[in-house]
């Protein structure tokens, strides 16, 4: 009988061998299969809750106090507005036209912005003629010469006696005045005008002479009654050679250059003033007592960026009602102490102006309105945190409340100071 012999294959694998399994991998299922249980568990649980859960979930958290720190000043109804500064008595002028001239314009000597003008000096030159700045309460309405006598006249005899030209002013224009009045012109550059007695003007220049010192013009008209040999002419001074400003000597703020048109529609050829800065703004007026506003001699806050001055009203002009029922205005100027220092700002610049309508309490503690409990009329109580975090009510005496602030003072020294914190609400 035939014996058949398996030979076994080296690809074929061994009757005992098995398979193996890589151990990391095996840690790592596992893992993966608690946390997929895990996250199913934690789901389910989210997605299965009770009533009662859910509202307590859904609940905002508890609210925790708020505090507000205790601070210490003044308590005052001060309202802001916005201000210009200006230089003091700042006021604009428009030259005289010149008197039968096709137009009016500066033709030499314009003035310098920065200089100064007195009383007497001239101006400015208008079609090759001198334009004087006299100081006067009132515009000169007519020419001044022999013969005339007035208000007008006096204003005018103050500059030549100013100037040292006239030993007095007594309000009469006589040869006295008329001869000073030629001087004035000569020593300026010009020629003076002239007129004749009866009241017609003539060219060319006075001749008189003399000292300004011979007595007043009364005592020289009589004088002149009585003599034989009167002159034809004597200077004067036609009216558009003469502009009246209200505050001499006084800073050039604005001026117009050669070439300018001027004297005309009554716009403001020159700007002057002092060179002291003040602050001009726009207030509520007060036309019944207790409202809204500030009246002369009032004092105020000038805050320009960190810089703060005390400043005083000096002037206050009401404006008209508008058409449209806006509250009336005033305007107003303030100026502080020059001895108080200066503001670092220019002419132009704007400020902030405070103004004080009443003060609800001198230097107290403040809190906010809502940090105080009432116990009555004037009497109130608030409840301070102390270092350990614990609180302790602080019995209180209330000076006053405005917009959402009191003013207290604690019934015992010491038990309330600047720096606290106290509840609110």
């Amino acid at each position: 009988m035939d014996t058949l012999e398996v030979i076994p294959s080296d690809n074929a694998p061994s009757p005992r061998s098995r398979p193996k399994w890589n151990r990391p991998l095996l840690v790592a299922a596992a893992l993966l299969a608690v946390a997929t249980l895990l996250a199913a568990t934690w789901g389910l649980a989210a997605v299965v809750q009770s009533p009662a859960q859910r509202e307590a979930n859904a609940a905002a958290p508890a609210p925790q106090p708020v505090f507000a720190e205790v601070t210490s000043g003044v308590l005052a109804d001060q309202r802001s507005y916005s201000g210009t500064l200006v230089y003091r008595d700042e006021t604009g002028y428009a030259m005289p036209a010149s008197v039968g001239a096709v137009r009016s314009v500066v033709t030499a000597r314009p003035p310098a912005v920065g200089g100064e003008v007195d009383s007497g000096d001239v101006l400015t030159e208008v079609n090759t003629r001198p334009v004087f700045a006299v100081e006067s309460p009132f515009d000169f309405f007519r020419d001044i010469g022999v013969g005339n006598e007035g208000a007008d006249v006096l204003v005018l005899q103050e500059a030549l006696v100013d100037r040292g030209y006239l030993a007095a002013a007594d309000g009469q224009f006589g040869s006295q005045t008329a001869r000073a009045v030629a001087r004035w012109y000569q020593d300026a550059g010009y020629q003076a005008p002239t007129r004749q007695r009866g009241g017609e003007s003539a060219s060319g220049s006075s001749s008189a002479t003399g000292s300004p010192d011979e007595g007043s013009d009364a005592e020289d008209s009589n004088a002149e009654a009585g003599s034989q040999a009167e002159p034809a002419s004597d200077a004067f001074v036609p009216v558009g050679e003469l502009l009246a400003i209200s505050t001499l000597p006084a800073t050039v703020i604005a001026a117009p250059a050669i070439g300018t048109h001027v004297g005309e529609d009554g716009a403001n050829d020159v700007t002057l003033g002092t060179s002291t800065l003040v602050v001009r703004a726009e207030v509520p007026s007060t036309p019944e007592a207790g409202t809204e506003g500030v009246a002369l001699g009032d004092p105020v806050t000038v805050v320009y960026g960190s810089e703060v001055l005390e400043a005083v009203v000096t002037t206050s002009e009401s404006q008209p009602q508008a058409d449209d029922g806006a509250p009336t205005m005033s305007v107003i100027t303030a100026a502080w102490d020059t001895n108080a220092g200066d503001l670092d700002a220019d002419r132009g610049e704007t400020v902030t102006i405070q103004v004080l309508n009443a003060l609800i309490s001198d230097k107290s503690l403040i809190v906010p309105t809502a940090a105080v409990v009432s116990r009555g009329e004037g009497r109130g109580v608030v409840v301070r945190r102390q270092a350990d975090g614990t609180l302790v009510e602080v019995p209180v005496a209330v000076a006053g409340t405005f917009r959402g602030m009191t003013a207290i003072a604690p019934d015992v020294a010491n038990r309330l100071a600047e720096g606290d914190e106290v509840r609110v609400g």
